[in-house]
């Protein structure tokens, strides 16, 4: 490796890996770019912080902002999916494992739990037929 790279790399660290992303980099890089004999070195830096922005930041700002603020999060999705299993199979199962004092816990059909959370539910492997007595 060069030495000017590894300068330039040493320097970098100095300032800070987490401020290069934002577009802070060392002097250090536009003399690697004179030494690789690159035409107008400075212009190349402003062209550098650009591609960061472009193939780094700016995905993970759009993925992260995708997170923060869409309806629902994926956790959440996946988080209701699994309720909505569980409450199914209590459903199907309340005469296996709930006395009959505590039957009234699970006197829901299947149709009125998907109402609970709403029909937008992928529910995959879950089978729709509730007995449905209460």
């Amino acid at each position: 490796m060069c030495p000017a790279v590894k300068d330039a790399i040493l320097k970098q660290q100095q300032i800070g890996i987490r401020f290069m992303i934002r577009g802070y980099l060392t002097t250090a890089w536009r003399e690697v770019l004179r030494i690789s004999g690159v035409s107008h070195p400075e212009r190349r830096m402003v062209t550098l912080q650009q591609m960061m922005w472009e193939t780094i930041v700016e995905p993970l700002w759009a993925i992260q902002n995708d997170n923060l603020h869409r309806q629902k999060s994926h956790f959440d999705s996946v988080e209701e999916e699994n309720m909505a299993e569980l409450l199914v199979w209590y459903v199907q199962n309340k005469h296996n494992i709930l006395s009959s004092q505590d039957r009234f816990l699970a006197q829901f059909d299947v149709t009125t739990i998907r109402r609970m959370y709403g029909c937008g539910w992928g529910w995959g492997e879950v089978s729709m037929t509730g007995d449905g007595d209460g």
